[in-house]
């Protein structure tokens, strides 16, 4: 399904005014607002290492192709999941602070092949600063279909709402999936998704895993699964328009809803990526 409403944007325009605010009148409690500029160039160099490996997959025959041999070229969650290891490597080579944050917007970049975030006003001023118009081009044309469980929109939201969890923090990176799905609903030609929701939380969440403990990252490059941190896109319907999508769930805070999130936060906290070792203090 399409990313991007109007009111996305006002939902991030909020969300980086209280970012500002922050700052401002930061809590003992909270963390320092990140200074986007030191993470220009560490983000450039994430995103050029998807390119890299973009270029190098290219190169490989296609597993039908007549009388080709393994090794083949990378598709779908494969692919993925190989852009994810290369990306942590080139990540790991930053300073320790950069590291995790570098990749996640890097990440946000270099998979995602839609406009939304490059002409947002809030995001767009640092999405313009990593990658030029030229760079996209030569980035999508050799980027491939990465997926996650098959859907390469699933791949889009995850990334994008890793990448937003840096930018704004995963409250509102949460708050912006909601509303775009919540807009969705009103758009005939497509729905609010659960499945859709569900890749956001998916998101989030390994984004404040990696920035909770960056050397997750190493575990990352040398393993990184599509299965190990989402959740299969099962809930149906697929695309639920507003009058129903009120109907079954009434509003965002009605406790049918809240359910229905927290059901879906109970099955992301069970996949292994997310699981806590055994004996792991809770």
């Amino acid at each position: 399904m399409r990313i991007g409403t109007l009111l996305l944007c006002g939902v991030l325009a909020s969300a980086a005014a209280t970012t500002r605010l922050a700052a401002q009148e930061k809590r003992d409690d909270e963390a320092p607002p990140r200074d986007l500029s030191k993470l220009v160039e560490p983000t450039q160099k994430v995103v050029a290492a998807v390119v890299e490996a973009g270029k190098k997959n290219q190169q490989l025959p296609a597993a039908n192709a007549p009388g080709a041999k393994p090794p083949f070229r990378r598709e779908k969650d494969e692919l993925t999941a190989y852009y994810f290891r290369e990306a942590a490597l080139a990540a790991q080579k930053l300073p320790a602070e950069q590291a995790a944050p570098a990749y996640l917007l890097g990440l946000g970049i270099a998979l995602d092949d839609s406009d939304l975030m490059r002409k947002n006003f809030v995001t767009r001023g640092f999405w313009a600063k990593v990658e030029s118009d030229d760079a996209r081009k030569g980035r999508l044309a050799v980027l491939g279909e990465p997926t996650m469980r098959g859907r390469h929109d699933l791949c889009q939201h995850f990334v994008v709402s890793g990448a937003l969890t840096v930018m704004l923090g995963p409250k509102y990176a949460e708050n912006a999936g909601i509303v775009k799905e919540l807009m969705d609903s009103r758009d005939p030609d497509n729905g609010f998704s659960f499945n859709d929701l569900s890749a956001d939380l998916a998101g989030v969440a390994f984004a404040v895993k990696l920035l909770d403990t960056p050397k997750q990252l190493g575990r990352v490059a040398e393993s990184f699964a599509v299965a190990d941190y989402t959740i299969e896109p099962a809930y149906k319907p697929e695309g639920l328009p507003a009058k129903e999508f009120a109907k079954m769930y009434g509003s965002v805070s009605d406790e049918r809803f809240l359910a229905k999130v927290e059901e879906i936060r109970t099955k992301l906290r069970e996949r292994p990526g997310f699981a806590k070792p055994k004996g792991a203090k809770p």
